[in-house]
């Protein structure tokens, strides 16, 4: 008999039964009961705990599956803050019996702007692990992370940059397509598969910005002839769609902290008479995105990892096939779960009435405000009206939580 009731046939009944994999379940679980990690920022660290929910651990101020927008405009530091969380994944919890608080993980950079600089983030992460060792300490009887009883700051940075896999798309639907490869990537790869995953960054998700609308204009162009369904058909395999579903689909199976850099366009309101912005937030102009202080959201980011079963590639005839049955098994949109917007410090211009004897004595000043590097941040939470304020400051050699003491 092909009906359990009158006109309901058993297929249905059982498509309407929810299955998940045991992977989603464990990683849902260990994102309420245990933390990823710091970022190091202290007031930024202070806001994000905060905002926790009382069923996540507040020892850790990052969790499994957070999703953090980092928008500004240019030479705003977007880029050496998602370094700064890079360098905070792949290093040790500990060294020795000192304290370096990094998250002990692999990370995964998506460098689509072509900008990353391999040896700029190793002496990144060399002066990171040198501030927090301890030049004394180098001969310290190091913990499970190495073995030798002396060793090198350098070969520990040699450890801790095999933890971190670059990759390098060339497109919205490369991006798409090398995220929903990732987990068979992290499975198989030798230097991986042992590591979780803890951070996939994307710097920036605005790269390709351009050539996405000029592709969507040409898939609605093709489908204007054959009516809405077909244009809507179209609309779901837009590029940042994907690249959208394929992070949902990673954050439900793995769990990691996604953090990805935007663009600051469009600021909220006109700028002020003297260049700043009167706003210090940005409107969205990526679309489909989770936007989520420009709108009102039927739900907030929601702390449960949702299931999506994407279906193994070697199923499936072709990428549009592919990401079309991404599309039908999503059960839920990729959502913020906080939005930071970065602001290099502001230097009026110089009064009219300056001669150039104060233009001499102010310059140097203002050389020396520069040189520190200041970046200021906004932090924002989706559901709540709270901002958070939080600085840090960039230089050669490190980016620093403090004040450096020297310039």
């Amino acid at each position: 008999m092909d009906t359990a009731l009158p006109g309901i046939t058993v297929d249905a009944l059982l498509n309407e039964v929810h299955t998940e994999s045991l992977q989603n379940v464990l990683v849902a679980v260990r994102r309420h009961t245990s933390g990823i990690g710091d970022v190091n920022i202290p007031a930024l660290d202070e806001h994000l705990s905060s905002h926790l929910s009382a069923s996540f651990p507040a020892k850790s101020s990052m969790n499994r599956g957070d999703v953090i927008e980092i928008q500004g405009p240019p030479a705003s530091g977007k880029s050496q803050l998602l370094h700064h969380l890079l360098i905070g994944c792949i290093t040790p919890t500990h060294y020795g019996s000192t304290a370096i608080y990094g998250w002990d993980k692999a990370a995964v950079l998506f460098d689509t702007d072509g900008t990353f600089d391999a040896e700029r983030f190793n002496r990144l992460l060399v002066s990171r692990l040198s501030r927090m060792i301890g030049i004394q300490n180098q001969s310290d009887v190091p913990g499970a992370f190495v073995q030798p009883a002396s060793f090198p700051i350098e070969k520990l940075a040699s450890r801790c940059l095999a933890r971190l896999h670059v990759f390098r798309p060339d497109s919205s639907y490369q991006l798409a397509a090398t995220l929903m490869h990732l987990p068979r990537y992290h499975a198989t790869h030798s230097s991986l598969r042992s590591a979780e995953i803890g951070l996939v960054a994307i710097d920036s998700m605005s790269a390709f910005h351009w050539t996405d609308r000029f592709t969507m204009e040409q898939l609605r162009g093709a489908h204007e002839a054959t009516g809405a369904a077909k244009n809507s058909a179209a609309e779901s395999l837009a590029p940042l769609q994907c690249v959208m579903m394929a992070l949902q689909a990673l954050r439900a199976s793995h769990g990691p902290v996604i953090a990805f850099t935007n663009w600051g366009l469009h600021p909220m309101t006109n700028s002020a008479p003297t260049g700043e912005p009167a706003s210090q937030f940005y409107r969205q102009h990526l679309h489909p995105y989770p936007a989520a202080f420009e709108r009102p959201l039927a739900t907030s980011a929601s702390p449960a990892l949702r299931s999506v079963a994407v279906p193994p590639a070697t199923s499936l005839h072709s990428p549009e096939a592919e990401f079309q049955q991404l599309q039908s098994a999503a059960v839920d949109r990729l959502l913020l779960t906080h939005h930071i917007t970065l602001h290099p410090l502001h230097v009026e211009a110089f009064p009219a009435r300056f001669g150039l004897g104060d233009v001499k004595r102010e310059d140097s000043l203002r050389c020396h405000l520069v040189q520190r590097g200041e970046i200021h941040g906004f932090i924002r939470t989706p559901g709540t009206a709270d901002i958070g304020k939080f600085s840090f400051f960039i230089n050669d050699e490190d980016i620093l939580a403090e004040t450096p003491s020297v310039i």
